[in-house]
């Protein structure tokens, strides 16, 4: 009953597609009355993504009110089926729900377009960043990386039963934290699907969509030379596409120059072996290059052995879990009842107290350095600690847009977090999960000062740009950004000296002053004390403004009534629109920990610095100047990660750093 339902809809919805005018889409465009089109991200042979603006999360203030739309092109959507055929890529798509496989959250149609509402994923496309940045392949780290990634995540979808039939530079996204999302799952499948499975019985139908999955949904320099002629999309022709992915990301470089596979095999085009693979790896890839490739072929899995570091170490690990079990079962016959209670029960009281006290009893428990205190901590405490940060930092939402009360308890417990982790990581350098949560730690505090710093210099440098003077919000702003840089990295110096900071402050208040707005000044007043309680002026200040209140006579210092502060000209016009060195320092610093050293990768961050860097020059500043910051944010990154127990990338950071910085 429900299949003949189902057929019902995919009749109704066919007839109406081929019904219907088809419009061309323009931007400006909204959908259903809620998705208003905004830019084209990318297009291919079967259908365009655009960037769309979700009226209701934005009516909602959602800080993310971003979502992509991807709809079929006019000459796929004017044919029967066309509905359903996106209908059915949605379906596919939402079944892979998989942390590197770009979301797919609904399938939605109004009076004229059909259309699938996916996650919009920020970063570039892996031929972007490879052509712009990397034109001979991905540094060795980096590439192994995305490498795993991508295997694992096609044999992920073969697992489930799906093959992507389209796998190209193009459809991975390179993600600002370096991690990838591959795009486009299902649409060329659906086309083979709905000619194999019977969601039809119109034969036009299945022959128009038939040449359409042929010739449209081909990426022919990534396509098998059994899928250039004809078959059907299957798993081999994914890990033949996946192979050239890897070699391009390897190299640079195309294996067979982008040709198709019938025009290299016919020039004899060999690929040659990249340097950094093993004989193992480059066999296994080999295997996989073939354009000739078997459909009985095990290459992925090949490929996924001697590329995926998890799965290489599977049975060792499994041996080692086996030994361990025997030896706690031997552990469990031989140490006595009282040794557990008198060596471990404090270790329970720590894990369940209140956060703030833990640093106290840890440091307290540690006192006298036992291994069996430290095996108590590694076996009771760290898991639950590893556990819990990784719930709770693992993904990064904007610190700003939340309310302030929230804004101080997220930045608190962090600072908590990073304590306790402190605490214990002398005993627990070798604890490998420990050390990298620790270092997850660091990576999202340092996302928070960035945000904040970059929030800050944006408020400060639309005052000096547009030379308006800053309101009372705009104090109390400045004041909660100082506050939470004091809770997350223990000190808002870099505001508080910061000079731009103090020419503003004077300047709206000595305006205040002259035009005898005493209350707004009164306030702004109270939150500089506040801001900067060292200051002398600000203090001068508050008692003039409340002996002028007080008094009943007029100012007695009437020559500088029209002044509040007697030098109230610290900075000449370009020193207000330089930047202040010390944040870029900062800055410069965290950036490195918050992308793991991979800057180049993260647009946001990356277009800041080019803005700033292009503000900087123009107003004189120093391009020797800027480099020698970039270094001592790397050496500072080199230390940071051998202090964090990470000293193998610490090793390399200080040796790129060695081999390719210092020659400036």
């Amino acid at each position: 009953m429900q299949g003949c339902k189902q057929s019902a809809q995919d009749q109704h919805v066919n007839e109406r597609s081929a019904q219907t005018p088809v419009p061309t889409i323009e931007m400006g465009t909204v959908l259903s009355e809620r998705f208003l089109l905004q830019e084209l991200l990318g297009e291919g042979g079967m259908g365009r993504v655009y960037k769309a603006l979700d009226l209701r999360r934005e009516e909602v203030q959602d800080p993310n009110p971003y979502v992509a739309i991807k709809l079929l092109n006019e000459n796929i959507r004017s044919m029967a089926g066309a509905g359903i055929a996106l209908q059915r890529e949605a379906v596919i798509a939402q079944r892979l729900q998989h942390h590197h496989i770009a979301s797919v959250y609904d399938y939605n149609r109004d009076e004229r377009h059909a259309y699938i509402v996916m996650e919009l994923i920020e970063g570039y496309t892996l031929d972007q960043l490879i052509i712009s940045e990397y034109p001979d392949g991905l540094p060795a780290v980096q590439s192994f990386k995305i490498i795993n990634q991508l295997i694992d995540t096609v044999l992920f979808a073969h697992h489930k039963g799906v093959v992507h039939a389209d796998i190209k530079p193009s459809n991975v996204k390179v993600m600002p934290n370096g991690d990838i999302k591959v795009m486009d799952f299902g649409l060329a499948r659906v086309m083979s699907l709905m000619n194999m499975a019977s969601h039809t019985d119109d034969k036009e139908v299945d022959a128009q969509w038939r040449h359409r999955s042929l010739s449209d949904a081909i990426t022919p320099s990534y396509a098998t030379r059994a899928r250039l002629h004809g078959r059907q999309p299957i798993r081999v022709d994914d890990t033949f596409a996946l192979a050239c992915v890897i070699y391009l990301i390897l190299t640079g470089r195309h294996p067979y120059q982008r040709m198709n596979a019938d025009k290299a095999l016919k020039q004899g085009i060999k690929p040659e072996r990249p340097s950094q693979l093993s004989k193992k790896q480059w066999s296994a890839l080999q295997s996989a290059l073939d354009p000739n490739i078997d459909k009985e072929s095990c290459a992925l899995n090949a490929m996924s052995s001697v590329f995926c570091t998890a799965r290489r170490k599977t049975k060792q690990q499994k041996r080692k879990w086996i030994s361990a079990a025997a030896l706690l079962l031997l552990c469990g016959v031989v140490i006595p009842v009282k040794g557990w209670f008198t060596e471990q029960l404090p270790v329970w009281q720590i894990r369940f107290m209140d956060a703030d006290k833990q640093v106290e009893h840890i440091t307290r428990y540690m006192a006298d350095d036992a291994r069996a205190k430290q095996q108590a901590l590694q076996d009771i405490y760290i898991p639950v600690l590893v556990e819990r940060w990784g719930r709770q930092w693992a993904t990064h939402e904007p610190l700003l847009t939340k309310p302030a009360a929230e804004q101080a308890l997220i930045a608190s417990m962090l600072q908590q977090d990073l304590l306790v982790a402190n605490a214990v990581a002398p005993y627990f350098l070798a604890h490998k999960q420990f050390v990298q949560s620790r270092y997850d730690l660091q990576q999202a505090r340092s996302k928070i000062i960035i945000e904040i710093l970059m929030s800050y210099d944006a408020q400060l440098g639309s005052h000096l740009a547009a030379s308006q003077p800053m309101l009372v919000s705009d104090f109390m702003s400045v004041y909660n950004h100082a506050t939470l840089l004091d809770l997350i990295a223990g000190s808002s110096a870099l505001i508080k000296d910061d000079p731009r900071l103090n020419q503003l402050l004077r300047d709206a208040m000595n305006e205040d002053w002259a035009a005898g707005r005493y209350l707004p000044l009164g306030e702004k007043l109270q939150v500089a004390k506040a801001l900067m309680p060292e200051n002398e002026d600000f203090k001068k200040a508050m008692v003039r403004l409340s002996n002028l209140m007080s008094s009943e006579s007029a100012d007695p210092i009437e020559p500088l009534k029209n002044r509040l502060f007697l030098n109230d000209n610290l900075l000449d016009e370009d020193a207000k629109r330089l930047i202040h060195p010390p944040i870029l320092q900062q800055l410069f610093k965290e950036l490195k920990v918050a992308t793991s050293n991979q800057l180049d990768l993260n647009p946001v961050y990356r277009g800041y610095l080019t803005e700033v860097h292009d503000r900087f020059i123009e107003q004189g500043g120093d391009e020797y100047q800027w480099k020698q910051w970039l270094i001592k944010a790397d050496l500072d990154y080199g230390r940071s990660l051998a202090n964090w127990g990470q000293s193998e990338e610490a090793f390399q950071m200080l040796e790129g750093v060695l081999t390719t910085q210092f020659r400036f």
